[in-house]
């Protein structure tokens, strides 16, 4: 559980394996001198003891933990950058490890049994929920690697780690979070008691700020494709000369790209971040100005340069739904933590390695 999420999170950091670079060496040349080699940096757990945690008559040993460790990585080994930037987080991977062991056992005696059925049922029920938007760009991402939705599903649902999470999650929702709820009272009552947590910065002053609408196509696509795609953003545009205030309508039904979501919108972004033909278009623009279709790797663009945004309060109503899910979801985080303290009390369990001191979380207002 939360063992498998940190990992994940430093390999999605940008963790990456050694290059190795080759230079000739003329005949009669002084050979170079060696850098120095790097210090070689000992795993984490070198001078812990073999025994790690007792709990509910368990024991969890050093080989075992580092037999665990390993199963998460490409390979069955630690790699030595995950190792070194690991080091000081080992004690919380121990307790993550005797934690998820306790929640697996909770949510097995609470008859959540991890399955493909369960799987499936659980992601089509969160499909229903999901805004249409959202739910348009998945589609439209999986079109664009030959899958449907559907197929999609199967796919995960078939996958036992999935089953695991979702068996987990499931778990989590009908009982530990059950009855948790925060209404738009709450909401507002938080945000009129935390106004500077609601302020939005004014923009960069050399900053840029675009929205965009997207029909993508591979670079390497035929001419016909290419033409296709072309065409369509042509049309589009004329529709958008006759009426511009359609523009985020289009942008959410008709953009390849994830920011359809928001009606197209790209934010504020500093020069360099876009791509030449992107950034070159949106200069020549001026603010709620729309482009000609645009061409880049990626597709073809239809931009609209926005103006930059002033220092300014986000509106509650702009903001509500995100703060109530915000607010619920620290209540849950506080519910899970009270469980997991019961379940660790109840299974007396006792640790025989150190752990570093770890701040109060904050109290809700």
């Amino acid at each position: 559980m939360k063992q498998s999420i940190l990992l994940t999170a430093m390999l999605a950091a940008g963790i990456a394996g050694s290059t190795l670079f080759a230079a000739d060496v003329k005949k009669d040349a002084a050979p170079a001198a060696k850098a120095a080699p790097a210090a070689e940096v000992k795993p984490f757990w070198t001078n812990w003891p073999e025994k790690l945690a007792e709990y509910n008559g368990k024991t969890l040993t050093k080989k075992d933990f580092v037999a665990e460790l390993n199963k998460q990585f490409p390979g069955g080994k630690i790699p030595a950058e995950v190792n070194a930037q690991l080091q000081g987080m080992g004690a919380e991977l121990v307790k993550s490890m005797v934690i998820n062991d306790l929640m697996v056992d909770a949510m097995k005696k609470a008859g959540f049994i991890p399955s493909e059925k369960a799987a499936k049922e659980f992601i089509e029920a969160d499909i229903k929920k999901m805004p249409k938007e959202q739910l348009d760009v998945i589609t439209k991402q999986l079109a664009m690697r030959k899958k449907t939705l559907a197929q999609y599903i199967d796919e995960i649902a078939a996958n036992k780690d999935a089953q695991q999470q979702i068996a987990m999650q499931s778990f989590l929702q009908k009982t530990i979070y059950k009855g948790i709820n925060v209404t738009e009272a709450d909401a507002e009552k938080f945000y009129k008691a935390n106004p500077a947590m609601f302020e939005s910065p004014a923009d960069p002053e050399n900053a840029l700020r675009a929205s965009h609408i997207l029909i993508i196509v591979d670079p390497k696509a035929d001419a016909k494709t290419k033409k296709a795609a072309k065409d369509k953003a042509e049309a589009i545009l004329i529709e958008l000369k006759a009426n511009p205030a359609i523009f985020e309508a289009k942008a959410k039904s008709e953009s390849a790209c994830p920011s359809s979501a928001n009606g197209g919108s790209l934010g504020a972004f500093q020069k360099g971040q876009m791509v030449p033909e992107f950034e070159k278009a949106v200069i020549a623009l001026k603010d709620g100005q729309i482009s000609e279709v645009v061409e880049t790797q990626f597709g073809y663009h239809i931009i609209r340069r926005d103006a930059l945004k002033k220092k300014d309060m986000i509106p509650f109503a702009q903001i509500k739904d995100q703060l109530i899910a915000s607010l619920k979801a620290e209540k849950e985080q506080r519910a899970l933590m009270d469980f997991v303290a019961a379940r660790e009390k109840a299974a007396k369990v006792k640790y025989f390695i150190k752990f570093p001191a770890m701040p109060a979380m904050p109290q809700l207002q």
